[in-house]
């Protein structure tokens, strides 16, 4: 069995854990490193014409997101098996967010939407089990990778490029949402997470825009509202695309995390000496 897909498996089973309580922690970003690695200077021309900072701190990102979901059809039982693709743009900095809390936090005046965009890819699958009139959705694994586009056209996701890798993960922590049946078969008015705990800037460029701290925080939690479902209680399975918008923020990871992490560290050198002593 792949060492990355034992790990994830042996994750998957706290795919049901309630979200992290964790602060969201603050990291520092040098906006100059977006200059160094296109070539041109936009961010600080940018910068010195709107007194703007090019190093600040930020301990939130807001975001939104577009993607499709197939979810297979209904067992007796009333769970289905879904997968999710999509991309999530990540939209301003922000200071001072309080994770739950009724607010963004301000706003950090960067050279984000301007000069360059931060954007990812996202894939995960789960279940679905109908519970009455919802929907409890349970995310088993899942992988995000998260890329820098210098020259950005408009605000369409589907336009985005990715001129340089920022970081990745692929160690889910938990995942869900709870999405209400709004008739017709389709549901909404429900908020979506998913914590990755192993989030890791990439060389160069990632380590360069996010230069502190190092080593990173670790955790990376993906919130968001849910807009809508087509056909998420269809008892055959369905094929939608959905949307919202969030929040993505860094933590560290509590102990129970950690341990978890360490436990699919120990079974992938487990597997790895048994596939050499056979």
């Amino acid at each position: 069995m792949n060492k990355k897909l034992l790990a994830v498996a042996l994750l998957a089973g706290i795919g049901s854990m309630p979200a992290m309580a964790a602060p969201a922690l603050p990291w520092t970003v040098n906006e100059l490193a977006v200059d160094a690695a296109s070539g041109n200077n936009t961010v600080a021309v940018l910068a010195a014409a709107l007194n703007r900072p090019t190093t600040f701190s930020a301990n939130n990102m807001s975001l939104v997101y577009e993607a499709t979901i197939t979810q297979g059809a209904f067992n007796q039982n009333g769970v289905a098996s879904f997968t999710e693709t999509g991309r999530v743009q990540l939209s301003n900095y922000y200071t001072g967010y309080v994770p739950g809390g009724v607010t963004q936090g301000t706003q950090v005046s960067s050279a984000l939407g301007q000069a360059y965009s931060l954007w990812a890819t996202f894939s995960i699958t789960g279940t679905a089990t109908i519970n009455g009139n919802q929907l409890s959705v349970a995310v088993a694994n899942g992988s995000f990778n998260a890329f820098a586009d210098f020259s950005p056209i408009g605000n369409s996701l589907s336009q985005l490029t990715a001129d340089a890798a920022l970081g990745s993960a692929s160690a889910l922590l938990s995942g869900g949402a709870v999405l209400t049946n709004l008739g017709n078969n389709d549901a909404a008015n429900g908020s979506f997470e998913v914590i990755w705990g192993d989030f890791t800037r990439a060389n160069p460029f990632g380590l360069a825009l996010w230069p502190a701290p190092n080593p990173f925080h670790m955790v990376l939690d993906i919130n968001s509202d849910v807009d809508g479902v087509a056909g998420a209680f269809n008892p055959g399975g369905t094929v939608a695309q959905t949307g919202g918008q969030g929040n993505a923020y860094f933590a560290v990871p509590e102990p129970s995390a950690i341990a978890l992490l360490g436990l699919g560290l120990v079974g992938m050198g487990f597997t790895s000496r048994k596939r050499k002593a056979v």
